[in-house]
């Protein structure tokens, strides 16, 4: 697989705690990179800066070979997706919310109506297409949440604790979409307590903590380290 976004010598500090100390980590091409560690660890902090939310103190990253300036922020934001463990959705309909990212794109008003009325049916939500979705039950706004990202068909998907607020019929059908969106190609970070979950979907696990990579390979050889790696969480 080919290397599609690279940080190397990332050092975060808030303060003067530094929170993040990484000398390189790697998202390969359609593949799916679980990140796990303790509450605190630097997971979150991590994925904002790789994805261009959060600021760095030094390092650089590459997306696709090229080093990511500050003039190309916006250009490889929107080459990426983030579905968050407590959704943001905004003032308006459900419709209206999945459609926003496309608005934004100045994409045609035909094609924002396709792309939405495909991505409701796949996330089994069109009862929901004209209700606020503020109103929603949590599980609801997650899946609206998820919708949103995956109408704009991004390159890579940073994904937080999805599990939270869903019911583990809908935990499957996430896990299958994601599976799925990796068969086209696209490139999944999934921050996760889940063992079961990181097992079964990663192709990469890497273990974080106070900052730092303490562990990394593929799921058999990271949990053939059971003891280490429970010194880690």
């Amino acid at each position: 697989m080919t290397e599609l976004l690279v940080g190397r010598e990332i050092i975060k500090y808030y303060g003067k705690d530094k929170v993040l100390d990484i000398s390189e980590i790697t998202i390969k091409h359609g593949s799916i990179l679980a990140l796990m560690g303790p509450n605190g660890s630097g997971k979150t902090t991590l994925i904002k800066i790789l994805s261009q939310l959060e600021e760095k103190n030094t390092g650089e990253i590459y997306y696709q070979g090229e080093k990511i300036n500050k003039r190309d922020s916006l250009k490889v934001r929107r080459k990426i997706g983030f579905i968050w463990q407590k959704p943001l959705l905004y003032r308006g309909s459900v419709y209206d919310n999945i459609a926003l990212g496309l608005k934004y794109r100045k994409m045609g008003k035909d094609e924002i109506q396709k792309r939405v009325a495909q991505v409701i049916d796949r996330l089994k939500i069109i009862n929901l297409k004209d209700k606020d979705a503020r109103k929603l039950s949590g599980g609801e706004q997650q899946k609206v949440s998820i919708a949103r990202t995956l109408v704009t068909e991004p390159e890579l998907i940073f994904i937080d604790e999805p599990n939270t607020s869903l019911d583990i019929e809908s935990i499957g059908l996430v896990e299958e979409i994601i599976k799925e969106e990796v068969r086209k190609g696209v490139s999944i970070v999934l921050v996760t307590h889940n063992f079961y979950q990181a097992k079964n979907l990663a192709d990469e696990i890497i273990i974080l903590r106070k900052g730092k990579l303490v562990a990394q390979g593929g799921a058999e050889q990271i949990f053939t380290m059971q003891e280490e790696l429970l010194k880690c969480l």
